[in-house]
């Protein structure tokens, strides 16, 4: 095996290639044919729910208009965090829990802690159990413009904007001015190269000049992919001989593996696509009113969501990615032979995520001062997914590896449909000593997450689940024929009290895209069925007061009544309450830190009965809480061409309920300390049903600079944010489970750095930079043990710090206008946290964090009238980061990673009138 190429490369080398492009541009056809250059025009933003210019807003905000979007080449939102400092996914969820986090207030569980909107809706969800797949986000094609607010926004935007928002601003139809947009592009991805393309049409005017307008918009896109799917075989190798390890050795994390490929399944299986479909009115029946009906519709397809690879059986360095495809078997059981049940689960890992939202905007432009806006909205949203569950053989096959044949899936689902209703007005006069937004906001939601987990093999496991000792006897779990039920018991049911359930696409709770017609004998483990429903009902305002000397103060302030309530149901034999664990004892003792073990003779009672009966933790729960999110600030407008200010916000996000989970965990929640005393002696597992709400101070001064005749833009700002009980996932690895409890504190502290400097006309270079450390400010203990160090980094906060350098030149050649654009970003590593932290007890030596890395993008391209072509190529140099670096189980020596997007190289030709 070649050793994988890392992310390292050095960033003055890269920095210097893209430099030297541009010199060679400068040389060839001199600054005599530049084109003359007025300076950029400014964007204007709605940051404080009101047109203003960007350099005249006192908040940190990062603005891309679709324009600058299409030459950088963002398709989505993972290349807009690459050029933003402050914003961050989280590699280690991909399409999974709330990964999106601003200035480090991040988190895999509960609500949001940034919002998401598409114009004045929010769209962000709550991470629902296991079936909730999070956020969404919208194709980035025909918008006016993204913004991207650094810091609290609960005054004018919510609960769901903790640590900021995102927002995704559309074009509105026009009344009097017709327009078009049409682009295309195609692409190959790594040295293979596989093909994408998208292609896109949007536009509209007036229908009734001054009375009715139309916009409409379509686009489609295939991303490629380059992770291949392989069947084949995982083998011990013994480090000393070379050779296989013996059928009775236990591996461990360190011991070599050598993968066998016995055949190609899916070449580059990680493809996706998306599709986009707009249509929106404006009606102006008088004129100081318009009235804006839309309706959007996306469908976001996975076809291997999962975007990992096997590291020891791919190359990086030749572009070779391969992840093991486990392929079903059905055979019945023979001495030394594993029996495999038939299962329904699609060979690749698939998912889609589809909404639908109509919208209706009304304004009414009172005077040239007043105006009155109503927003109303519905989204309805719709998910699936399937995820391979390779952990399965360690946690209940007792084995390191997938073996052939095997195969343990889960299938989850959520439904989210949300009803918004805004109405606020705003009073906007520069002649006035005071202007402002106040308004009222209700949303009603309902969150509902569906679970199956599959698998074709547990039924004839001859053992399964953890040994245990009781009395100073050893007990090896759940073995075939053993405690406490005997005779021909299968081991499955012999440690979790009853065998698997049928699996029945037809009649199962929800339909199952995907799933094979026709009943599955003996292949769920697990599943479960969660509902939330929450409505919000708030009050907000925001008024700025001008001061002398240019002073402007801003005062605000958001109070929300929120009510919530939560149920679940469960099933499957690991949701089962009274387990026996393969120990001849009444369920609840026996088991460490329980009581003393209440026998039973082996064979006295059938599964099912007696001691014995099969329950699940199904239950219901209700909450209700008010906040009150403020915001103060001051700013000096020194002189049109300098501003300073400084602000204090609080953010918030609601709490939430949770089901009790299954006595499978009870042994790890009581070694965590969720724990109380019992009447037999011992200790009863006692986890939280409902987490509190935790919320955020910020603190942030900045400035807004232009130097040198309007030379040189800055930005600048730098902040401290304080965060208490914060919602955090614990894992309950016994039972692959987790909870969500409030835990610790967390300070974030750095600055962002925008520089935009026009050195001669045509000529731009734009230096963006990020520092940010999101840190835990003690240690956070669960049961003597220490989760998480004081100073370690909260959980998907992002690399500390985080550049762009991009550059754009634009000249004539033979009185054609040519470009040329260039990006360099860069990542650096990622701090240690949770099992990266040598203090935790859950530290695993193995496991790495995510490498820094460089990444460089070059596009060169020419504009004849209305059509801009060009060519470009990203991540020019091939850099292979590992990401997300770990293993199923802190034994398991398979070891998985993924990475960016292997160099691409295409071609965009776009057409604007």
């Amino acid at each position: 095996m070649t050793e994988p190429k890392t992310g390292t490369s050095n960033p003055r080398r890269i920095g210097a290639w893209l430099l030297a492009a541009t010199a060679l541009q400068l040389f060839s056809i001199g600054a005599a044919i530049a084109q003359d250059n007025d300076g950029p025009e400014e964007v204007v933003v709605t940051a404080n729910r009101r047109e203003e210019v960007l350099s005249k807003v006192p908040i940190s905000v990062a603005a891309y208009t679709d324009e600058a979007m299409e030459e950088r080449g963002v398709k989505n939102l993972s290349d807009l965090q690459r050029l933003t400092p402050g914003l961050n996914l989280s590699t280690s969820q991909q399409n999974s829990g709330n990964s999106i986090s601003i200035r480090g207030i991040a988190s895999s569980t509960g609500s949001s802690t940034t919002g998401i909107y598409i114009d004045d809706v929010p769209i962000q969800a709550s991470a629902l159990g296991t079936g909730g797949y999070g956020q969404t986000y919208p194709v980035v094609f025909d918008l006016q413009r993204i913004e991207v607010l650094r810091g609290p926004q609960g005054t004018l935007f919510g609960s769901g904007s903790e640590g900021g928002t995102v927002r995704f601003i559309q074009p509105d139809p026009s009344l009097t001015d017709y327009d078009l947009l049409a682009r295309a592009e195609g692409n190959k991805v790594g040295q293979d190269g596989t093909t994408g393309y998208e292609y896109g049409l949007a536009g509209g005017g007036p229908i009734i000049d001054g009375k009715l307008g139309f916009r409409l918009s379509g686009y489609y896109r295939k991303q490629a992919g380059w992770i291949n799917e392989e069947q084949g075989q995982v083998n011990l190798i013994n480090s000393a001989t070379g050779g296989p390890l013996p059928a009775n050795v236990t591996p461990n994390a360190t011991t070599p593996i050598q993968f066998q490929p016995t055949g190609l399944i899916d070449r580059d299986s990680n493809w996706q696509t998306a599709t986009s479909l707009r249509a929106a009115l404006a009606w102006s029946p008088i004129e100081s009113v318009v009235i804006t009906p839309s309706i959007q519709y996306q469908d976001q397809y996975l076809h291997y969501q999962g975007g990992t690879f096997y590291v020891q059986a791919s190359n990086p360095g030749s572009d070779t990615y391969v992840n093991l495809m486990a392929v079903p078997t059905v055979n019945a059981p023979a001495p030394g032979v594993q029996g495999h049940v038939a299962i329904p689960d699609p060979l690749n890992e698939p998912s889609d995520d589809q909404f639908v939202l109509p919208d209706l905007k009304a304004v009414w432009n009172i005077n040239d001062n007043w105006s009155l806006t109503n927003n109303s909205s519905m989204l309805v949203r719709k998910q699936y997914g399937w995820t391979e569950y390779p952990s399965y053989e360690t946690s209940y096959g007792r084995r390191c590896c997938v073996l052939p044949g095997d195969k343990a899936d889960g299938v989850r689902m959520s439904n989210y449909n949300n009803y918004t209703e805004e109405l606020r007005v705003s009073y906007d006069n520069p002649d006035s000593w005071i202007t402002g937004t106040a308004g009222y906001f209700f949303s009603r939601f309902r969150q509902e997450a569906n679970q199956y987990s599959l698998s074709n093999y547990f039924h004839d496991l001859t053992q399964t689940g953890t040994p245990t000792s009781v009395n100073g006897q050893s007990y090896p779990g759940g073995v075939t024929g053993g405690a406490p039920f005997g005779g021909t018991t299968s081991a499955w049911v012999n440690y979790f009290g009853q065998d698997l359930p049928t699996f029945n696409a037809a009649t199962s709770p929800f339909t199952v895209p995907g799933a094979a017609p026709g009943s599955y004998p003996y292949v769920v483990s697990y599943q479960s069925h969660l509902v939330t429903h929450q409505d919000q009902n708030a009050l907000f305002g925001q008024v700025e007061l001008k001061l002398p000397y240019a002073v402007t103060a801003t005062l605000g302030a958001r109070l929300a009544q929120i009510d919530s309530d939560f149920s679940s149901v469960y099933g499957g034999a690991t949701s089962n309450l009274y387990q026996p664990h393969g120990l001849p004892c009444v369920p609840g003792t026996g088991g460490p830190g329980q009581g003393a073990c209440q026998s039973v003779a082996v064979g006295q009672y059938a599964p099912g009965t007696g001691p014995f009966q099969i329950a699940y933790p199904s239950g219901a729960s209700t909450s209700s809480e008010q906040s009150f999110t403020p915001k103060a600030g001051l700013s000096w407008q020194m002189n049109d061409d300098n501003m300073f200010y400084g602000t204090a916000s609080k953010g918030f996000r609601p709490g939430g309920s949770q089901a009790r989970l299954n006595s499978g965990c009870d042994y790890q929640l009581i070694q965590l300390g969720y724990a109380t005393p019992n009447g037999s002696g011992g200790l009863s597992a006692n986890p939280p049903t409902q987490y509190k709400s935790d919320s955020v101070w910020s603190y942030e001064v900045g400035a807004k600079n232009k130097l040198f005749d309007g030379m040189l833009d800055l930005d600048t700002s730098a902040y401290l944010v304080t965060w208490r009980s914060i919602q955090t996932s614990v894992s309950v690895s016994t039972c692959n489970q987790s909870i969500t409890d409030n835990l610790g504190g967390a300070a974030a502290k750095g600055f962002d750095l925008q520089a935009t400097l026009h050195p001669l006309d045509g000529l731009t270079f734009v230096a963006a930079v990020g520092y940010n450390e999101t840190s835990f400010t003690g240690n956070v203990v669960l049961g003597g043990s220490k989760v998480y160090s004081a100073g370690s980094a909260v959980p998907n906060s992002g690399p500390p710090l985080r550049t762009t350098l991009f550059s754009r030149y634009d000249f004539k050649l033979h009185s054609l206008p040519f470009y040329v654009v260039g990006n360099v970003s860069y990542n650096s590593k990622a701090r240690r946290s949770g099992s990266t932290d040598l203090a935790t007890y859950s530290y695993d030596a193995q496991v790495r964090l995510d490498e820094g890395y460089t990444q460089t993008d070059l596009r060169v391209g020419f504009v004849y009238d209305d059509v801009d072509a060009s060519l470009f190529v990203n991540n020019l140099t091939d850099e292979a980061p590992l990401l997300s670096y770990g293993h199923s189980s802190t034994t398991s020596p398979v070891y998985t990673a993924s990475t960016i997007q292997p160099r691409t190289v295409g071609v965009t030709v776009s057409f604007r009138q």
